[in-house]
């Protein structure tokens, strides 16, 4: 037998072992028809899914308000939502979606008021309310990473800008350092002299510790720091409110803070509570 033949013989015996099969063939081209018209739906289906969750972002942008500026009437005092009042002066600015006011120093020293027997001054130094650097939101739902409606910008003490802010109707108090995304703070503010620490790697200060007298007697004049050694340092409050970055907070719990009026009257002397608010901190983003 020649190849040929073999080869014929080999394919016909084994066409002649594939069973019988019986069917329609149009039900299998139906089939084929559906397969792929469900493939289809699918892939289509997953495109308008992947450009809805593209474009789901900017919608929420657009359709979102990051909150109110706060209101001001452009009298010589604010109003926090809290109840607690301060002096500001000039003209407000907006910035990151906040209003920044300039506090107002209280009643200056008479010339019988003897500043130089308290020691050190420890000032706050006044700048431009646009000098305050507001940091920016950090989310579509955020006016400012704050969260803040309006800030009173005291002015610069030991490196740190400080602000009073009202933040979903508490009055906090906010130590920037000049950068965008760093800073931090404390609400929940009370008439009491608070201390506390920062954790804040880039706030300037080189002791660490810091001392806020807020809410103070509106016809305080100068406050002054006494420390566990007898050092004593004094500020003329801005808004009702002193700042102190003068020693550790271990030495600053044995302080002894005093209010003075104009005449230098003593007001009220208090030892400083450690701070038991709620304490905010701005991480490096």
């Amino acid at each position: 037998m020649s190849m040929n033949a073999s080869i014929y013989a080999y394919v016909t015996d084994r066409i002649g072992a594939v069973p019988p099969r019986h069917g329609d063939l149009s039900s299998v081209v139906k089939r084929g028809r559906f397969i792929r018209r469900r493939r289809h739906t699918v892939v289509a289906a997953g495109s308008v899914a992947a450009m809805c969750l593209a474009v789901l972002p900017l919608l929420l942008t657009l359709g979102s308000s990051p909150g109110p500026v706060g209101e001001y009437d452009g009298g010589s005092e604010f109003a926090f939502a809290s109840g607690f009042s301060v002096a500001v002066t000039g003209e407000p600015i907006e910035s990151e979606g906040a209003l920044v006011l300039a506090g107002a120093s209280g009643e200056p020293a008479n010339d019988h008021f003897d500043l130089a027997a308290l020691g050190t001054e420890y000032p706050i130094s006044r700048n431009n309310v646009a000098n305050l650097v507001v940091p920016p939101p950090s989310g579509p739902f955020e006016s400012n990473a704050l969260h803040a409606s309006t800030l009173v910008y005291l002015g610069d003490a030991g490196g740190a800008q400080l602000a009073l802010q009202e933040t979903d109707g508490e009055t906090c108090m906010f130590f920037g350092n000049g950068t965008e995304v760093t800073g931090g703070g404390f609400c929940d503010i009370t008439d009491a002299p608070t201390i506390g620490y920062s954790a804040d790697p880039q706030f300037p200060q080189s002791r660490g510790g810091w001392l806020v007298w807020s809410m103070l007697p509106t016809d305080a004049s100068v406050v002054a720091v006494t420390l566990p050694d007898g050092d004593t340092f004094w500020q003329r409050p801005v808004s009702r409110t002193a700042f102190f970055a003068v020693a550790s907070l271990d030495t600053l719990q044995d302080a002894t803070a005093t209010a003075f009026d104009s005449s230098g009257t003593v007001i009220a002397t208090r030892a400083p509570v450690l701070l038991a608010g709620h304490e905010y901190f701005l991480n490096d983003q």
